[in-house]
This record gives structure tokens, C-alpha cells and sequence, in this order.
């Protein structure tokens, strides 16, 4: 469970350092003169963005190899480091906040336009009264041109007798009508072309605040504005993706360093005390065959007690002596402790 949840935090980890790099990436290369000076600030970026994520691991192993200068030294780059991403971070964050705030106020302006005009027109239309459809309008003319007055009028153009005057006053009625139900016809079309506009625009998120986020938290926290939450929201954001890229993967795997060091800590300790087993067995060995010079064990060499009845041999033996030579001429044999060859060993270091 331990290992899944590490990898977890790693595949995070790397998830916040491809967004690091991508943002650095991106507002380092609009940052350059020229296309390849773009590409040559971006690519440093990235770099900077993948040293950062490994300092931390470096920093701490020369800190328990207890190398001074390599951690001071260390320290210092992965602050600059640090700085240097974060200020890029800021920067793309600004400008992509700032672009978006942009977008939804020219958006809500063009909605106001729209939703204006579309006023504007429904009060023209209003004003034309009742609205006769064009195509009746039209029928009614052409009705009027088959009557024989419109022959003897010369298309009411010499409408000398008062019947052909009425008449045409009535053909001419009627073409006004007809005028008016074009007109209107145009002006409802584009009434439902604006309407349909205004439909997208708020659908697009028109008529809203620029910032929606901001605009809340504003009004929730007393004695702020939405300028000032834009600004801490682009902090907050490029110090949440800074720290996650430069700390992620050595909150992730970090916290077995101390354990394998331990262990590490642990085998060795138990070869030197294996090792230190051996040389003290030697020694005691070397003693029992009488290879060790006299001079040197003299200060550990134990006289023989009496000798014991038989009945307490055995208790003599687990007591730690050993009787591997008889006496001579009368002296005691020579005892030694594992003990006491430890602290021959020690003596010699």
C-alpha cells in the first residue's frame, strides 16, 4: 500500500512538472525577439523546471554525506531556481487570467450592443402598426393592375378622371402597404438574427462578471475588490504548481531516505561486530596455542583455582574457563575470556 501510494505521488509529481515546464515554456518563448530566441529562452525553462525538481533529493544526500559547501551551494541555486520559475509562472498566469477577464468583457459588451439593437427594433416595428402580410399585399396589386382603370390610367400615371384618380389612390394604398410589409419582413428577420446572437453570446458566458471567481470571493470576504482577488488567485496558483513541481517527487519518495540509510546503518554495524567476533575468536585461538606472547596476555591471564571435584566440572565449563593444557610442574594452565580478547583487540587499536 506504502509503494502504490508513492507512485501515485510520483506520476502528481510529474504531473505538476509538465505543467511547469509548459507554462515557463510558454511565456519564455513569447518573451524572445526572434522564433529561435524564443525557442532557446523555453528550452531553458524546462530546464531550470527539471533541476529544480531534482535538487531537493541532491541537497539531502550531500547532507548526510555531510558535504557543507555542496549544500550551501545548493541551497542557493534551487532558490534561484525556484524564483526564477515562479516569476514565469506569475507571468502566464497573469496573461492567461488577464485574456480570459479580456474575452468575457468584450463578450458582455457585445451582448449590451446586441440586446440595444434588438430594442431599437422592436420599437420600429411597433410603430408600423398593424402588419399585413407581403405576399397578400402583393396579390391585391396585381388584382388591381388586370382592372381596366389601370389601362385607361396609363398605369396611373395620367389619371385624369376622378373614378381613375380614386382608383389610383387605392393602387397607390395598397403599394404602400406592401412597402410597409417588406420593410417589416426585414425588420423581423433581423429581430430573429439578433435574437439568435444573444442566445450564442450568453451561451458564451455574456452578461456575466469578467471574473466570476474574483467577483465571489469579493463579495464574500468584506473590504476587498476584484482586482485584488484576481492578483492573490494568479498568486496562488503559480505558488500551487511551483511547489508541487519543485517538492512533489521528494514528498513522494523522499521519506524512505532516513529508512534506507538505518538500514544501511544497520549492516554495517552488524559486519563490524561480526568482524570484530572473528578477530576476538582469533586471538582467543592464538592464546589456547600459545602463539600470543606471554608479555602481552599477562595482564589477562586468569590463575587456575583449584581444582574442583568432579561433580562441579561442568559448571566450570559453561562459566566460560577452558583447561586445554595440564599444568606443569605444578603451575596453573593458562585461562583466557572472550572478554578479555575483546579488550586485547581494543588495546592493540
Amino acid at each position: 500500500m506504502r509503494w502504490l501510494l508513492a507512485a501515485i505521488g510520483v506520476v502528481a509529481a510529474l504531473i505538476f512538472i509538465a505543467a511547469s515546464g509548459a507554462m515557463n515554456y510558454v511565456f519564455m518563448s513569447s518573451q524572445g525577439k526572434t522564433v529561435l530566441e524564443g525557442q532557446i529562452l523555453g528550452a531553458v525553462s524546462v530546464a531550470v523546471d527539471i533541476m529544480k525538481a531534482l535538487l531537493p533529493f541532491f541537497i539531502v544526500y550531500a547532507w548526510i554525506a555531510r558535504k557543507v559547501l555542496f549544500v550551501t551551494i545548493g541551497s542557493c541555486v534551487f532558490v534561484l531556481f525556484l524564483s526564477f520559475s515562479l516569476l514565469s509562472a506569475l507571468g502566464f498566469a497573469a496573461g492567461n487570467r488577464g485574456a480570459t477577464a479580456g474575452g468575457r468583457e468584450a463578450l458582455t459588451a457585445r451582448y449590451e450592443l446586441v440586446k440595444t439593437e434588438a430594442v431599437e427594433l422592436d420599437s420600429r416595428i411597433s410603430s408600423l402598426g398593424t402588419i399585413q402580410d407581403a405576399r397578400v399585399a402583393e396579390a391585391a396589386l396585381s388584382k388591381l393592375r388586370q382592372h381596366y382603370r389601370w389601362t385607361s390610367s396609363k398605369q396611373c400615371t395620367d389619371a385624369t378622371a376622378r373614378k381613375s384618380r380614386n382608383f389610383c389612390d387605392g393602387y397607390f394604398a395598397k403599394k404602400k402597404e406592401l412597402a410597409v410589409a417588406v420593410s417589416a419582413a426585414r425588420l423581423l428577420q433581423r429581430r430573429s438574427e439578433l435574437r439568435q446572437e444573444l442566445i450564442r453570446l450568453k451561451a458564451k458566458g455574456a452578461g456575466q462578471a469578467a471574473d466570476p471567481q474574483a467577483s465571489l470571493l469579493a463579495r464574500l470576504i468584506p473590504g476587498t475588490d476584484v482586482g485584488f482577488m484576481q492578483r492573490v488567485l494568479i498568486i496562488l496558483i503559480a505558488v500551487m504548481v511551483e511547489l508541487g513541481a519543485a517538492f512533489g517527487l521528494y514528498l513522494a519518495t523522499g521519506h524512505s531516505i532516513k529508512g534506507r540509510r538505518e538500514v544501511a546503518q544497520g549492516r554495517a554495524g552488524s559486519k563490524r561486530v561480526d568482524e570484530s567476533a572473528a578477530r576476538s575468536l582469533r586471538v582467543v585461538e592464538d592464546v589456547v596455542d600459545n602463539t600470543v606472547p606471554t608479555a602481552v596476555i599477562t595482564p589477562m591471564v586468569i590463575a587456575k583455582p583449584p581444582r574442583p571435584p568432579r561433580k562441579k566440572a561442568r559448571a566450570r565449563r559453561q562459566s566460560g574457563f577452558r583447561t586445554d593444557q595440564p599444568a606443569n610442574d605444578g603451575e596453573a594452565p593458562e585461562r583466557f575470556r572472550l572478554a578479555d580478547a575483546h579488550a586485547l583487540i581494543t588495546a592493540e587499536k
